[in-house]
């Protein structure tokens, strides 16, 4: 069993770097094998809109993407995380999310003749990690919205998302513990999750 840490800032070691960290470190307390990787240092460019993956759910541009995905879906577990920048995720979170999307998710007709989309893949737990500096929570969950949009389309729910405003210089989330405490729980309970249990 491995969960997946995806990190969207292109600063290694950076806020959004340690946060994730700190969630990986929560689930690998409970027995469970962890890997990190930072989007900033892989070739994924953006969605061409091509549309060759609609039937196959195979991407045809030729980069890193593949790779992460295969590990992305060899891993029981996904942590997301990415700093909010204008009211999103980063460039490099945003290529990934958007190549998921149109690879692994497939449109369904309903008995109603409605047309639906659902992921390709089931039996994942997530979380999410989003932080900011100075900008309202609404806008810091809408930053996380988009990252658990991606965790769906994975077929992973969501378990728990780590949300943290003023955190700017690098460095910044070290002398906050609160935080630091707050994203280890979040791994525990992904842990959980994972192992079909609950805790407190």
């Amino acid at each position: 069993m491995r969960v997946l840490g995806i990190v969207g800032s292109p600063r290694r070691g950076g806020n959004t770097d340690v946060l994730v960290e700190r969630v990986l470190a929560g689930a690998w307390a409970h027995g469970i094998e962890t890997e990190k990787v930072l989007l900033g240092e892989l070739d994924i460019g953006p969605c061409r809109a091509c549309y060759s993956c609609a039937d196959s759910g195979q991407c045809v541009v030729g980069d890193d993407f593949h790779a992460l995905l295969e590990k992305a879906l060899d891993s029981v577990g996904i942590v997301l995380g990415s700093p909010m920048y204008v009211g999103t995720v980063t460039a490099q979170m945003k290529a990934f999310v958007d190549r998921v999307d149109c690879s692994q998710v497939e449109m369904v007709r309903v008995p109603s003749g409605e047309v639906r989309f659902r992921s390709r893949h089931r039996g994942r737990f997530g979380v999410v990690v989003a932080i900011c500096d100075l900008s309202p929570l609404n806008e810091l969950r809408h930053c996380a919205r988009v990252m658990e949009a991606c965790l769906r389309d994975l077929g992973a729910n969501t378990v728990d998302e780590v949300l943290a405003q003023r955190l700017s210089d690098v460095g910044d989330v070290r002398k906050r513990p609160e935080l630091l405490a707050r994203a280890f729980r979040a791994g525990e309970r992904l842990a959980a999750a994972i192992r079909g249990g609950e805790m407190g």
